[in-house]
């Protein structure tokens, strides 16, 4: 399997959204190539950065604005 595939379904793995077998075939990929761990990692450190964040609340009347 080609890492440019593997690192495009990256972020699905990481949200655990992939099919089972897709998910496996990234595992197993996983184990072999450090570039797609070292990338994998990376997306990890980013969605901790931006879980960690306060959450603020939407704007008021930001609703409507967006189905303008």
């Amino acid at each position: 399997m080609e890492c440019t595939e593997i690192k495009e379904w990256l972020n699905d793995y990481l949200d655990n959204e992939l099919p089972p077998a897709q998910a496996e075939h990234v595992r197993c990929h996983l184990v072999d190539c450090p570039a797609c761990r070292e990338k994998l990692g990376e997306l990890e450190q980013v969605k901790g950065l931006i879980r960690s964040l306060p959450r603020q609340p939407a704007p008021a009347g930001i609703l409507v604005r967006l189905l303008e």
